[in-house]
């Protein structure tokens, strides 16, 4: 057994949704998802959710890494999307964090919690 702390961390950027062409009922679906994911089965699990929003798109790497400094969080566990620009941000990820001595670990679609 491992004494450890899981949080789920979710990034929500505005210009994505507009870069993605992203509809208003996407958009609250997802919050909506979020919110349920909150109540019902990370209560359960007894996992937070840190939620934030981040602005420009381009520095959102850098974010993510100063939020993980800044709790002193030494691994990260995401899912990998598809998209080319979403991969070249998971490898900026990948090389900050190499540098700050975060393991980081991407997976190809795995859920924590079954939807």
């Amino acid at each position: 057994e491992v004494d450890v702390l899981l949080i789920l961390f979710s990034v929500i950027n505005p210009q994505a949704y507009v870069a993605y062409d992203c509809g208003p009922r996407r958009i609250d679906f997802l919050l909506r998802n979020s919110k349920f994911l909150t109540q019902r089965s990370l209560k359960e699990l007894y996992i937070p959710l840190y939620a934030t929003t981040h602005s420009p798109r381009r520095t959102l790497p850098t974010g993510v890494i100063n939020i993980l400094k800044r709790w002193n969080i030494k691994e990260l566990y995401a899912d990998i999307e598809c998209e080319v620009d979403n991969l070249r941000r998971h490898i900026k990820i990948l090389e900050s964090a190499k540098h700050e001595d975060i393991k980081c670990i991407l997976v190809h679609g795995k859920l924590l919690v079954e939807p």
